[in-house]
């Protein structure tokens, strides 16, 4: 249990930063937010990622050869440097595929400046619709038919590119955009 005043040192960062900046009480809270919020879904998703694959031995055992055969042709330093990372795709597949199952964030407010009817609901301007993400990275139509099981090969065997994208940009925010409206055409 952290101690009495735990956040104030960061909250005292967040209020000379904030000042500086854009003397916004709003943005000061929000900034807390961030930064306290990011240790935790960071520790979430690296969690979640270790349960799925200790309890999936096959897909352990796939990339610990991919990191295996990395190091053995020095294709990887240790430790692995950021950019390195990119060249071990089953290793993306797992994070990606992790990330997707448990999201360390489960709601994602959206927000359009603009009036609009979606999916027969009228929404008018400056409404806040926070998206539940879990049902969409479960759609089959994006996932496929396993879409409910721990399966980073499907990050690798996409149909294309567009179809690639499509997983990415659902997987990462819930729809299609996270800085646009919601949309209508989002399967």
């Amino acid at each position: 249990m952290p101690k009495r005043g735990f956040f104030k040192p960061i909250l005292d960062i967040a209020r000379e930063v904030v000042a500086e900046r854009f003397g916004d009480n709003q943005a000061e809270g929000e900034t807390v937010g961030q930064l306290a919020a990011g240790g935790d879904t960071t520790a979430t998703a690296i969690r979640s990622a270790m349960l799925f694959l200790l309890t999936n031995p096959q897909t352990y055992l796939e990339l610990q050869n991919e990191i295996d055969t990395a190091l053995n042709d020095a294709a990887i330093s240790t430790p692995i440097a950021e950019s390195e990372i990119e060249k071990l795709p089953y290793l993306q597949a797992v994070v990606e595929e992790a990330l997707r199952i448990f999201p360390p964030m489960a709601m994602l407010a959206q927000s359009c400046n603009t009036s609009q009817d979606v999916w027969g609901f009228h929404i008018p301007a400056g409404i806040n619709v926070e998206l539940s993400v879990k049902p969409a990275l479960r759609n089959a139509t994006i996932y496929g038919q396993d879409a409910n099981f721990f399966r980073p090969e499907r990050w690798l065997e996409a149909r294309d590119v567009s179809a690639l994208k499509l997983m990415e940009e659902t997987s990462r925010f819930g729809g299609p955009s996270r800085w646009e409206c919601l949309s209508n055409e989002w399967p």
